[in-house]
């Protein structure tokens, strides 16, 4: 397998963003980006490196790139702003300079966003809300889902992610910020503003950016690209298929 590289992009507010390119072993038939989850990183997503599922499509003819969002892996900064980034950010400025670089960098290739969870639901929200020049071709999402109370049937399920999203949004306000690299949870922590806006989709049961008037589930509409979106059976919390 070729040899992997990376490099450095700036997101239109200028945090900077960093790539992880894994070439094509044969001859390119597509470029996959691929988007970690919350509290997660690249790494994630090639694991174990160079025998993951970043790997994998590499040996089957794609050009793999594996992304960190800002706040996550080698996209942290080493300033006092480095918790200050929200969900938002990640729709209006990380996705759409990762697509437009790929774009840049294979103009005559087919682009599949791969994200998980978290990584799923952003590539989609961008688009669906038009920040996305020239929006990828097709969609994989991953164990992708938006917990809202209206996308959930079940009592018992709302009872519990009412419950885990208090916990959750009240430990990130004491703390100033969701700790999971010190709880063993993850490699990236969760800032306190990004926990409050994920939170607040489900207080709300609305998923959007209320103070911009953009409602991230009324712009799915506009998607146009195949999606293919898979979900474990064996999951019966976290991306439950009713919420997917």
């Amino acid at each position: 397998m070729a040899q992997s590289s990376s490099f450095m992009i700036r997101a239109a507010d200028g945090w900077p963003l960093k790539l992880h390119h894994i070439p094509a072993v044969s001859d390119s038939r597509g470029v996959v980006l691929m988007t970690h989850a919350m509290m997660a990183d690249h790494r994630s997503l090639d694991k174990p490196a160079g025998k993951g599922f970043g790997s994998f499509f590499a040996s089957r003819g794609w050009e793999v790139y594996l992304a960190d969002y800002r706040g996550h892996g080698s996209s942290e900064t080493s300033d006092a702003n480095e918790s200050s980034w929200d969900y938002h950010e990640l729709v209006r400025f990380d996705f759409p300079v990762m697509v437009e670089t790929l774009r840049s960098r294979h103009p005559d290739l087919k682009l599949c966003a791969a994200g998980q969870s978290l990584g799923g639901h952003v590539s989609v929200a961008s688009h669906g809300a038009g920040y996305l020049e020239n929006p990828p071709d097709m969609y994989l999402l991953l164990s992708t889902n938006i917990w809202k109370p209206s996308l959930d049937s079940s009592f018992f399920r709302r009872a519990l992610k009412t419950w885990n999203l208090a916990v959750f949004q009240g430990a990130t306000q004491v703390l100033g910020k969701f700790p999971a690299k010190a709880l063993g949870l993850g490699t990236a922590d969760a800032a306190l503003q990004y926990v409050r806006d994920l939170c607040g989709f489900w207080w709300r049961d609305s998923w959007g950016n209320e103070s911009e008037g953009v409602d991230y589930a009324a712009g799915l509409k506009n998607i146009e690209s195949p999606i293919l979106s898979v979900v474990g059976k064996g999951d019966r919390l976290m991306a439950h298929n009713s919420s997917a």
